[in-house]
């Protein structure tokens, strides 16, 4: 998708992930229909089937031609240029506050008193509501707005989401919460991965996959120490783990910003 799209390369990715949202908000709910009624073994073979042969697709679809000979090299020195680190370690963090909400949040807003365990799963699927409603927002209505625009604007989503999930002593203004912090993260990967795209060319896949691990090293990391704190101090500590994180997160794109802004023949 980067190297397809000569611009609008973060639109499009948004795009992308509206599938993965989809994906992730409407395959529960369809097979919670069959839960009962035909065997969890079924269903997941059937799912599994489908992966396949939606995988055997691929194997007809043509693909951008390799941007280097077989057996050529990347040069390590190229991975570790300050913008791509920047955006890398702004995923790592993006990355663990989208895992720390899934695995979390039930936990933290059902310890309110006032909302239900069905309802705090309810609130789940509201957070995806979320992601997906501002990616297609940002493909559409906010396609020909600087990326760099979109993102701050989602960095105060995630805020305002952030500060209802804490503060909001109703279901409403906790699951209005959930709603933003997803349409907070929403824009994080696809912005950043288009970055990575329209900074590094040459070596996109490879940029991209660099940027991945350190992502899901965050991702692993966090979330792990996460659930040690938590543990030790109660979930009553987890709001500011995610504080702690969407700071390092907008001092780090503050930084990108600016490194963008004073490259050369950059839009931000």
């Amino acid at each position: 998708m980067v190297d397809i799209s000569d611009e609008h390369k973060g639109p499009n990715l948004s795009i992308l992930g509206i599938f993965f949202g989809v994906g992730a908000l409407g395959m529960p709910l369809i097979l919670s229909r069959f839960l009962g009624k035909v065997p969890e073994l079924t269903i997941l073979s059937i799912v599994g089937l489908l992966i396949l042969l939606f995988g055997l697709v691929f194997l007809f679809v043509p693909f951008p031609p390799s941007k280097h000979e077989q057996g050529t090299t990347v040069p390590w020195k190229s991975l570790f240029s300050p913008l791509l680190l920047l955006i890398s370690f702004y995923l790592f963090f993006q990355s663990s506050v989208e895992s720390i909400i899934t695995n979390w949040t039930t936990t933290y807003i059902g310890s309110k008193g006032f909302i239900s365990k069905s309802q705090a799963l309810v609130g789940l699927s509201v957070h995806m509501m979320g992601i997906i409603a501002m990616r297609f927002v940002s493909a559409s209505v906010f396609r020909n707005r600087t990326q760099t625009a979109i993102l701050w604007i989602c960095l105060g989503q995630l805020l305002a989401g952030i500060l209802l999930m804490h503060h909001g002593q109703s279901v409403i203004l906790v699951f209005a919460g959930l709603f933003l912090s997803g349409a907070g993260v929403s824009a994080g990967f696809p912005v950043m991965l288009g970055m990575v795209g329209q900074n590094f060319p040459s070596i996109s896949a490879t940029a991209i996959s660099f940027v991945f691990v350190i992502a899901l090293l965050g991702n692993m990391l966090i979330n792990y120490f996460t659930g040690l704190f938590i543990q030790r101090y109660g979930i009553s500590y987890l709001l500011p783990v995610i504080y702690s994180c969407m700071a390092a997160m907008g001092i780090l794109f503050y930084l990108t910003y600016h490194r963008l802004k004073n490259k050369p023949k950059t839009k931000v």
